[in-house]
């Protein structure tokens, strides 16, 4: 009976060595096969690597920086036509975007071309993350440990997709990444009980509304020296005083500082820096768009980003631009760069890009900014003038009509008077048009995290539980 049990456990064994060996093997080979095969003949794959700033958000699906580049390159490279496959999505993370190339390249081993990587946005990393772990030329260990446990730790995560797309043979174009610092103050989650709250508002006063810009410095100056005060919070008043008196290297300089301090929803400068360390490593192509914004001599904020990270069409012509040039260098006179100083009308046009395009664009950037600008009792007040310029333009360019009209505005002007903490105005306006709000609140489409934020801010303010169920909202 023992020996019987025993021939079964060593033929399990073996068959578990020999399914790992075979797994092994067919990992390695494909890749291979794929990186040794001649390029299309007919055909140039371009594959589209990150987060929702890669796929074009909130321009898509109409535009992306790729489609713009498409246009520059006007389809064709080496005289074949470009096909573009988008792995990016939005809300992915770089292992996420690691899981879906590899997936896409095992399934399709043949399209060797090549990989643009605009990624890592939500990815935040200060350095602090450290990782022990080495990526191991075993695929299926590999394989097997990232399955079962997370890194985030971007410097790991970015060179194990660089290892990914390498293997397959695919040229890669590695772009910095950057966001809207100067729009959004950090470290304003509910988590963050702020001292000094009263000080903060006092300061603030001083600097939006009696624009005494050296006595909030010497209140700043007071707090900073306290141990226990939120010194992203003090960075990034600092860096709104020398945006206000001109001073805009000093300026972006604080506002990416003080992103530095706590996980957010724009990148650090340390994130851009990894991937410049990792482009010269591997001998990649890099196309720095951080670098190209901060030297601008512009403050990066609400002029380049229509929220924390996704770029106005402004940026994303420049990130366009800035892979085509990458493209030309690389591959010289195969790359015929046919459309020069490209203007936003230009791309408006080329794509169809009507008025109800752009109402859909200001109501979601609406959204996005609101969300992001308030958690509890801590509030952005450094961007109440952007969302009532959104608000304007939303009313301005609204396609609707009669009552679903009147409640998309009347909701919204409610929601910028909650952004601001102004509860009386904000009841105004809900029992001036309740019937109308009531009935049509369905049609004021939003993501399911919108309409969450919202639920808290209504139920704070008006007293209403689940205005939203959040089974109707858009995914």
């Amino acid at each position: 009976m023992l020996k019987k049990a025993f021939y079964i456990s060593l033929s399990c064994l073996l068959v578990f060595v020999l399914s790992v060996l075979f797994a092994e093997f067919i990992l390695q080979t494909i890749p291979i096969i794929g990186r040794n095969i001649p390029v299309s003949k007919d055909k140039v794959y371009i594959y589209i690597i990150g987060e929702s700033s890669s796929a074009g958000e909130p321009y898509n699906p109409k535009i992306s920086y790729y489609k713009i580049l498409n246009y520059i390159l006007s389809g064709k490279i080496d005289n074949k036509d470009i096909e573009f496959i988008e792995i990016a999505a939005g809300g992915d993370s770089i292992k996420t975007q690691y899981w879906k190339y590899l997936t896409y390249r095992y399934t399709h081993p043949f399209k060797k071309g090549i990989a643009l990587i605009y990624a890592g946005k939500n990815d935040w990393d200060n350095g602090s993350n450290i990782v022990d772990s080495k990526i191991s030329k075993i695929k299926i260990f590999n394989l097997i440990r990232d399955s079962l446990f997370q890194s985030s730790n971007f410097q790991y995560n970015y060179e194990k997709l660089i290892l990914a797309v390498k293997t397959f043979g695919d040229d890669i174009f590695a772009a910095t990444i950057e966001g809207n610092y100067a729009g959004f103050m950090p470290h304003l989650d509910a988590q963050n009980k702020i001292l000094y709250k009263e000080e903060f508002n006092k300061i603030d006063d001083e600097i939006l509304l009696n624009k005494n810009y050296e006595k909030a410095k010497i209140m700043l100056a007071e707090l900073e020296e306290k141990d226990d005060s939120d010194k992203s919070w003090i960075f990034y008043r600092y860096g709104k005083i020398a945006e206000f008196t001109g001073k805009i290297r000093e300026a972006n300089d604080l506002f990416i500082k003080d992103k530095s301090f706590y996980p957010t929803l724009v990148p650090s400068q340390y994130q851009s820096e990894c991937i410049k360390m990792l482009a010269e490593k591997y001998n990649l192509s890099l196309v720095d768009v951080f670098g190209k914004v901060y030297n601008s001599n512009e403050i990066i904020g609400f002029n380049f980003y229509k929220d924390n990270q996704h770029p106005d069409i402004k940026l994303y012509i420049i990130i366009a631009e800035l892979f085509a040039k990458a493209l030309k260098e690389k591959y010289e006179n195969k790359v015929n760069i046919k459309k020069t100083n490209i203007t936003e009308k230009e791309i408006y046009d080329y794509f169809n890009f009507d008025e109800k395009d752009m109402y859909f664009i200001y109501r979601h950037s609406l959204d996005v900014t609101l969300v992001h600008s308030k958690e509890n009792d801590n509030t952005n007040r450094y961007v109440f003038k952007q969302v009532e310029e959104y608000l304007n333009k939303i009313i301005e360019l609204n396609p609707y009509e009669g009552e679903q009209r009147q409640a998309i505005i009347s909701f919204y002007s409610m929601m910028v008077e909650a952004l601001k903490g102004n509860k009386e105005k904000m009841l105004e306006i809900y029992n001036n048009n309740k019937a109308v709000i009531e009935k049509n609140k369905y049609k004021i489409y939003a993501r399911i995290f919108d309409w969450n934020e919202y639920n808290k801010w209504v139920s704070h303010y008006l007293g209403i539980e689940k205005f939203f169920d959040l089974s109707k909202a858009e995914l």
